[in-house]
């Protein structure tokens, strides 16, 4: 029963973090569909174009904590939290938005606006705290629960170490990646055994956020329905407006 409240509590909104990203059907690699009210379950072999190895920098998002210092003048530095608006206020200058860019990005707009006050301003920005994205880690794993994403990239064996690893009872090579994006979600098997104790890597693919990592146990027979049972929650729970982290 707690395993069941976990699933609907935490599985809110992860789609609308995935919306934008496209891909060309053909080449997909679908080996089947399964239409459910609102939304369509797609099953991926192994030669699909929506899972993959590429690392995308971290764009800051709502929440995220970071640390502008400009060499010679403290006044112009200092730690800030993105707004919901995706904006930094900034001391003389006001709200800068943030939203969608890299630090990188974020230390040369700095520059360009603190320009008109300081010659040849210096500029470091630092991430302090990662809050706006995440992944989900469920199933046979010790600490099953919500993972920020943090840095440039997060692949499955990551995703799957932070969750303390799988328990005795995991049917870890039945492992399936959910990637909910638009009306549809995206499934794939990925043999968790190889990718964490026989040092295979073909299928420890990147994660974006709101991806879903479902560790079965041994005794599922049939995946589809345990996927049913997933990620019906998942809309039935959009109107939930945060949910506390299973960990603490």
């Amino acid at each position: 029963m707690f395993r069941k409240v976990v699933l609907v509590l935490l599985l809110v909104s992860p789609l609308f973090f995935t919306r934008g990203f496209a891909f060309d059907a053909q080449k997909a690699g679908v080996k089947g569909e399964d239409q459910k009210k609102g939304y369509t379950i797609v099953y991926l072999g192994r030669d699909n174009d929506i899972f993959g190895f590429d690392v995308e920098p971290y764009t800051l998002g709502k929440d995220d904590v970071i640390q502008i210092d400009v060499q010679g003048h403290p006044e112009f530095s200092g730690q800030f939290t993105v707004s919901p608006e995706g904006k930094i206020q900034y001391q003389y200058i006001g709200d800068i938005s943030v939203e969608g860019l890299t630090k990188e990005e974020v230390r040369d707009k700095i520059k360009g606006l603190l320009a008109e006050y300081i010659h040849q301003p210096q500029v470091m920005v630092k991430i302090l705290q990662f809050r706006s994205k995440y992944i989900y880690v469920m199933g046979e794993v010790g600490k099953p629960g919500k993972y920020p994403m943090k840095g440039a990239g997060m692949s499955v064996r990551d995703a799957i170490i932070a969750a303390g690893l799988v328990t005795s009872d995991a049917g870890m090579r039945g492992t399936r990646l959910i990637r909910p994006m638009d009306d549809k979600v995206y499934v794939r098997k990925v043999d968790v055994c190889k990718i964490l104790y026989e040092g295979v890597l073909d299928e420890n693919y990147m994660l974006r956020p709101g991806d879903i990592i479902y560790v079965p146990t041994l005794a599922v027979s049939k995946i589809s329905r345990v996927i049913d049972k997933i990620v019906s929650p998942f809309y039935k729970a959009a109107i939930v407006k945060d949910v506390a982290d299973i960990n603490d």
